[in-house]
């Protein structure tokens, strides 16, 4: 569409804005606007011979690629021409690229991105979507119900499900809230645990591994596989990074330890790459040794 056209709802006459190709049935979120725009990259795809092996080994044990080894297994079942719903979609995914895929994000520099690889994109709340019933076989989502307040994840599987296929499938990979040692110590100080874990990236719905599968199944989705990783508090390096600020490390030499070494992993790329593969190791080893719940992610399949 050409700028300056709009979009007219059949049902009720409401007419929407098309804002350089990109319909905006929401308003755009400042706080996630330029954020997550880069498309998440397969990997595998982009290496040939000796060095796909290699990397084909990396992605499958490494914590950074936890996601896109859960992703990629399961879309594996389904043909090109399944419609999937991006949720939250940032930059996009090549993963899901090859499907119908629509994408939808309140940052319209990450809705660009994706209208390069995707089939459609559209600024759009998903307490409200615009699309039809059963409109989609699959809904997915990296890292968003955690961004979803409390008093609103109701409706938003609630619209989830109208919009879903009967017997159509979620993929959800979800922050959550953890009961691991880690955790503990980073929340002895409220104020810090606040700005670095909940403020800095807008995680105001962390839940329990096993409350986030609770509520899926109160919200009518059967529920066959739930899963949560990062059990033991090992994590990708640039998490260490990212949250442990100067202030945490003032605070206690072990948080202090783990800043620097994340830090060194963020400067030190061979560094982070081998930190990585041995976090995802020692996570795959550890974690069916550990309780639920202490897991900071969620790997969640239902069905409607």
């Amino acid at each position: 569409m050409r700028e300056g056209e709009s979009l007219a709802c059949a049902g009720c006459g409401a007419s929407f804005a098309v804002r350089e190709g990109v319909p905006c049935f929401a308003t755009a979120d400042d706080f996630y606007e330029g954020k997550f725009v880069a498309p998440t990259q397969d990997g595998v795809a982009q290496r040939v011979g000796a060095k796909r092996v290699v990397k084909a080994f990396y992605d499958r044990f490494s914590s950074t690629t936890v996601k896109h080894q859960f992703t990629r297994r399961f879309l594996g079942r389904f043909d090109l021409g399944t419609r999937i719903l991006d949720v939250g979609c940032g930059g996009g995914n090549e993963i899901l690229a090859s499907y119908q895929t629509v994408g939808i994000d309140l940052s319209f520099t990450g809705l660009k991105a994706a209208s390069e690889i995707y089939q459609a994109v559209a600024t759009a709340d998903a307490r409200s979507l615009p699309f039809a019933d059963d409109s989609f076989d699959i809904i997915s989502s990296w890292d968003v119900f955690g961004h979803i307040p409390f008093e609103e994840k109701g409706p938003v599987l609630a619209e989830w499900k109208r919009i879903l296929k009967p017997g159509g499938w979620m993929l959800h990979i979800i922050e959550a809230h953890c009961t691991a040692p880690f955790y503990k110590m980073v929340r002895r100080d409220p104020e810090l645990f606040q700005k670095y874990f909940i403020d800095l990236d807008g995680h105001y719905g962390l839940e329990l591994p096993s409350e986030i599968s609770a509520r899926f199944r109160r919200a009518g989705f059967e529920v066959p596989h739930a899963w949560s990783f990062f059990r033991a508090g090992i994590f990708p390096p640039e998490e260490y990074a990212k949250r442990l600020g100067p202030e945490y490390a003032s605070s206690s030499f072990l948080l202090k330890t783990f800043a620097a070494f994340g830090g060194a992993c963020d400067r030190n790329k061979q560094l982070d790459r081998a930190a990585s593969f041995t976090a995802g190791v020692m996570a795959r080893a550890m974690n069916p040794l550990l309780p639920l719940d202490w897991g900071s992610t969620v790997f969640i399949l239902a069905r409607a």
